[in-house]
């Protein structure tokens, strides 16, 4: 085992950090959040896409 010295406190980052302490589960909001992040600029090209073909048709 080893022993929690000055050592083992500045290995993760030096603010007691261990990697199995921290919260790495996403929410549903988070997902959603992020879906929408990516998504909507893409739904959004491909509607102006679209709508300027229609209109060099008319």
């Amino acid at each position: 085992m080893r022993s929690e010295g000055p050592l083992a406190q500045t290995e993760f980052g030096g603010e007691g950090w261990s990697p199995d302490a921290g919260d790495d589960s996403w929410d549903g909001a988070e997902v959603m959040m992020l879906l929408l992040a990516i998504l909507l600029p893409v739904l959004c090209v491909l509607a102006a896409a679209f709508t300027a073909r229609s209109r060099g048709r008319r």
